[in-house]
């Protein structure tokens, strides 16, 4: 048998805030920092789905090439 992987290269690791389970501030976004450059956002961001339990639209905007934020246009809604 043999298997092949994604060269070091043409992949990236992304963490991610907040935490599964943290409380915090309607203000904070669900932001992802990526440990390489970017050069496709919209490719990236297009795998990556960021759902609100309130049923609030959340949109993506990316500071510099390798940081993406998602939130809704207001506040989260509280709770």
């Amino acid at each position: 048998r043999t298997f092949t992987t994604v060269s070091s290269k043409n992949s990236f690791i992304a963490s991610y805030t907040p935490d599964g389970g943290k409380t915090v501030g309607v203000g904070m976004p669900v932001s992802f920092t990526f440990d390489k450059v970017i050069t496709n956002k919209k490719d990236v961001q297009s795998h990556i789905t960021v759902t609100s339990s309130s049923g609030q639209k959340v949109v993506g905007h990316w500071f510099g090439s390798q940081r993406l934020d998602f939130r809704p246009e207001q506040y989260w809604k509280a709770g």
